[in-house]
Parts: C-alpha cells; structure tokens; sequence
C-alpha cells in the first residue's frame, strides 16, 4: 500500500491519501474521498510506501486520476453553479438583514454538500438562511465564518513581491507571526509594508526568523565591552547577514569591524560612553518591615523648630489644640458666644492691663 500527498479544496487544505496504485506524477488532478465527500485535488508528492509511522487508518482515500468529464464538471462548478449560487446567498442575507458578508462558495464534486465562507464582526444567527439554501439548492449546506487571513486565502491573488500568496501555494499553517520576527530581521516597522493582503503580519517573516535567531547567538550582546583588533570598545549594533559588528572605542570613534576581528567579551559596559553615569536618589528608601502587617513608620517631626503661622494650632481656654474643621463665624474656640462688635466672648473678663504685675492663682497661693 502506497501514499500520496493531495491538495484539495477552496481552503487549499494538504492531507495524505492511500492507494495501490503508483502511476501518479506531480500535479496530476486527482479525485479523493475526505471526510466532506467526494472531492478533486492535485497530487502534491508521488506515491510512496506507507512508513510504520503513519497509520493507514489516518489516510483518505485516492481513489483516481480525474478524467475529461471530471474536470469539464468540476469547471461548470466552479463557474455557473458558483456564481448562481452566490448571487442567490447574498440576495437572501439581504432580505435577512444579516450582519454579514458572503465571500465565497465551494461546491464538493460529488454533490454532497455546499460550503458558503462568510466574514463578519460579530455573531450570526443564520439558520433561517440555512433553511433557505437548503430548500434552493437540494443539498446539505455549511455556512462557515473566516478570518482575514483566510480571506485573503480564498479572495487573494499576489503579494508584494508579485508572488501568488504563500497561503494559496503551499503555507498549511497560518498565524503565528510576531512583530519581533520583523524587528530582528531590521525591517521597517510601517505596517503598510510588513503586512499582506489579510492586513496581517507578512507570512514570509516566518520563513528566516530561525536563521537571524541562530546567527545572533554568535555576536556579543549589545552594551558590552569587548577587545578587538581595531582596540578595545562597546558593542552598539550588529549586521547579522555580513556579519559585522558596530563599536564605539573609548576616544568616542564608531567603527564596523568584522565579527572574526572581535578577539573576546569583556562583559557589559559601565557606563556605556557617551552616557553619565545616573545620579544617586537623594530619597531614602524606607526601611523593610519584618512584618507586612504591621503600620509603616511615621517619621519624627522637630518640635523645636517654630512652626508657621499657618500650620499654628489654635489654643483654646483649657489648653488643647484644635485642629478640626474651621470656626463658624461669632463663636470662639472654646464654644462662648462672641459679641458682634468685639472679639471678647461674652461674660469673661478681659485680662489686666499690666500682664507683667498681674498675678495667678499659683501666685496667690504662694502669699
């Protein structure tokens, strides 16, 4: 038992297909039983022996080459039945009013079923409209969400390098791109040129990530010192694909040197030149409490120093402090009523005259 690896469908999907049959050449069109029905695809690998590996039971079925008649059918598919079908879908979503946009229709060659791939922001109810189709058309029917990067998958047709898109060639696998693949690299972080069709990161990024990766291994990091040829200096900057490396030496000069006249790694700069150093924080830093529960520590304040008059606590006849809320306006500190025409509460007796010769309690008690 032989397989072969078959590229079938709209999605552009790759799977591996049984058969006993060896005589199957590169691209020749193929009809193969998936798990959706009968469908035709193009032979991607020549038949091989089954490996231990791979299990038989996991495979398709490659059941022929396609004939004349197969690819006049599958042609009519693609062209009449495909736009029919499409202007009667997107005529129903609008009567609908669904938040919806039909991008594409897929019918399987044995007539087992029809694939509609829409786009939309946000969640559809679509069952009535799958009620409709299926009564039009006679057949199973399967609406299917996609996202931008299989948008541009089935409505794409070249990149910017004037290429069919990697999706629709031979990428299986989508996503997984990251801006740091493009940062690596040294390409310019502009969205308008790192990014495809799907207004997603390039899928290309991918394709020499690994090879940056492992040649930046080899350089000194950036920021350490290191002896040269050329004299000793500091690692600004690297050029991975000619592999240089830029240095600042100690006189300031910037030099790109190769990276087999850098003779070895000192360690990271202290300071880097050009740079002072950072000045020490003049704020203490509190002291660690042993225990996260406890109050943090009030620093003590200097009783000694004069106070301001603004931050005077008033003193009020029995000697405390008050330090609430200010005083309503005819009313004293310690709560006598003032007379509207001075500021004396009413029924005190105002101080002597001479404070000097006037005596206290503690005085009179003395004689």
């Amino acid at each position: 038992m032989n397989f072969s690896t078959v590229r079938y469908g709209k999605m552009f999907a790759i799977a591996n297909f049984k058969t006993e049959s060896t005589d199957y050449s590169v691209r020749d069109k193929c009809i193969v039983r998936t798990d959706r029905g009968k469908e035709l695809g193009e032979i991607v690998t020549p038949p091989a022996p089954i490996p231990p590996s791979l299990p038989p039971g996991s495979l398709g079925d490659l059941l022929r080459k396609a004939s004349p008649e197969d690819l006049d059918r599958h042609r009519r598919l693609e062209t009449e039945d495909r736009i029919r079908s499409m202007a009667f879908c997107r005529e129903q979503v609008a009567k609908l009013n669904l938040p919806m946009k039909v991008i594409e229709v897929e019918h399987l060659f044995g007539g087992e079923k029809i694939v509609f791939y829409f786009v939309s922001e946000t969640r559809v109810d679509f069952r009535e409209l799958v009620k409709i189709l299926a009564q039009q058309f006679r057949t199973r029917i399967e609406l299917k969400q996609v996202g931008a990067r299989d948008q541009a998958r089935l409505c794409g047709d070249c990149g910017h390098c004037g290429l069919p898109l990697c999706c629709q060639g031979f990428k299986k696998e989508l996503g997984g791109i990251q801006m740091e693949m493009a940062k690596i690299q040294k390409q310019t972080v502009d969205p308008s040129k790192v990014c495809g069709r799907c207004g997603k990161l390039l899928c290309c990024l991918s394709y020499e990530f690994r090879t940056y990766t492992e040649a930046r291994k080899e350089f000194p990091p950036r920021g350490h010192q290191v002896e040269t040829k050329a004299g000793p200096g500091v690692v600004l900057g690297h050029q991975l694909m000619q592999r240089k490396v830029l240095i600042q030496t100690r006189m300031g000069e910037r030099l790109t040197i190769a990276l087999e006249d850098v003779l070895r790694v000192l360690g990271p700069a202290s300071p880097p030149p050009g740079r002072p150093p950072a000045p020490p924080s003049a704020k203490p830093r509190p002291a660690a409490s042993a225990d996260p529960s406890a109050p943090a520590a009030v620093p003590a304040q200097d009783t000694s120093a004069p106070r301001p008059a603004s931050e005077t606590p008033d003193v009020s006849a029995s000697g405390s402090e008050t330090t609430g809320a200010p005083l309503p306006v005819g009313s004293s500190p310690s709560g006598d009523r003032l007379s509207p025409d001075d500021t004396t509460p009413v029924g005190d007796v105002s101080p002597p005259a001479d404070l000097d010769n006037a005596s206290t309690p503690s005085d009179r008690s003395l004689e």
